[in-house]
């Protein structure tokens, strides 16, 4: 998948322009993984998010078993964008993968410049981990065994 229709695919960069979009592409930088190998380990400290080109990544459990699965147009490690925070998850491939690696401060940097720009991508950014969280919170309610209260 072109770095430019696998953004324009992303919902964090739903309704942004081509032209941004084109830029955003020439800000990332092409990376080849193989399969089972590590992109974000948990813990780590990095300012860079993905989006995946061609092949699967995951999120990987405790357990090692795949949690959640990133096909192309899907991104991962957002959170950098948002916080500098440690990373939440291990994300490995599960298959030969492409990804667009973007690093934060340029994307922050367009976001400052373009108020509009800005308020898109932090809108969509929004909604996508309110989404993330509800996922995770069915997930948690899935395996504790908890019965649905009144």
């Amino acid at each position: 998948m072109d770095p430019v229709d696998a953004l324009r695919a992303c919902y964090a960069f739903e309704g942004v322009p081509d032209r941004q979009l084109r830029e955003l592409a020439q800000l990332s930088e092409i990376r080849d993984f193989a399969t089972g190998d590590t992109v974000i380990e948990q813990k780590e400290v990095s300012s860079q998010m993905y989006v995946v080109l061609e092949g699967e990544a995951a999120m990987i459990g405790t357990d090692g078993e795949p949690i959640v699965r990133f096909k192309p147009g899907t991104i991962f490690g957002e959170m950098a964008l948002v916080a500098g925070i440690p990373r939440s998850a291990t994300i490995k491939t599960t298959e030969e993968t492409r990804v667009a690696q973007i690093y934060a401060a340029p994307v922050l940097a367009m976001m400052d410049n373009d108020p509009r720009l800005g308020y898109t991508i932090s809108s969509n950014l929004a909604r996508l981990l309110c989404h993330r969280l509800i996922e995770t919170n069915e997930y948690i309610d899935g395996i504790s065994g908890k019965p649905e209260t009144d």
